[in-house]
């Protein structure tokens, strides 16, 4: 299953007025390592946005390195990655994917991996927020509000307690760094 991406850099051109630009557009990102729906993401923390839960892989938590994104998105804007995407083979899935050509020196490889601590209990449905260096896992298929801190070895209950499930529950993080 892959991402997108969307290169927001010319995004105040429609507030000005123009014509929305070519390269306002969502492009096809790096597949997930196991294919899933229902995941959370969330980030960047320490350079890394996560992807955690969903049905399919509901304990797993996979990361994406962002120090290439924007060479990635500028590569993709002038056309010099669009051969390489084009030319992307479908790989079974839990497959890695193939490494991608450099660019500029830059390493254009955007991939997903496997993160090194899995959720405690299988979560789908809920939303994950970064505060600071941890991660909040809130809602969806179980009742306990989770947090993981970067470079803990586990996930811990964060003290708040749902009465219910919420599946699809949304959260957000205003004036937190």
């Amino acid at each position: 299953m892959g991402t997108e991406v969307l290169d927001v850099s010319e995004l105040p051109l429609l507030f000005a007025g123009a014509p929305p630009p070519p390269s306002l557009s969502w492009r096809h990102g790096p597949d997930l390592r196991f294919p899933r729906y229902d995941f959370s993401l969330a980030g960047p923390i320490g350079g890394l946005l996560f992807a955690v839960g969903g049905s399919g892989a509901r304990r797993l938590v996979e990361v994406l390195a962002t120090t290439n994104i924007v060479t990635w998105l500028a590569a993709m804007r002038d056309g010099q990655l669009q051969a390489a995407a084009s030319a992307t083979v479908a790989r079974p899935a839990r497959q890695p994917p193939a490494v991608q050509p450099s660019l500029s020196g830059v390493v254009a490889d955007m991939h997903w991996a496997l993160y090194n601590v899995e959720l405690p209990d299988t979560r789908s449905s809920g939303n994950t927020v970064a505060v600071g260096r941890s991660l909040y896992l809130i809602g969806g298929s179980q009742t306990a509000v989770m947090r993981y801190t970067l470079g803990k070895p586990s996930w811990e209950v964060a003290g708040a307690e749902l009465d219910s499930m919420r599946l699809g529950a949304k959260a957000v993080v205003l004036g937190c760094g």
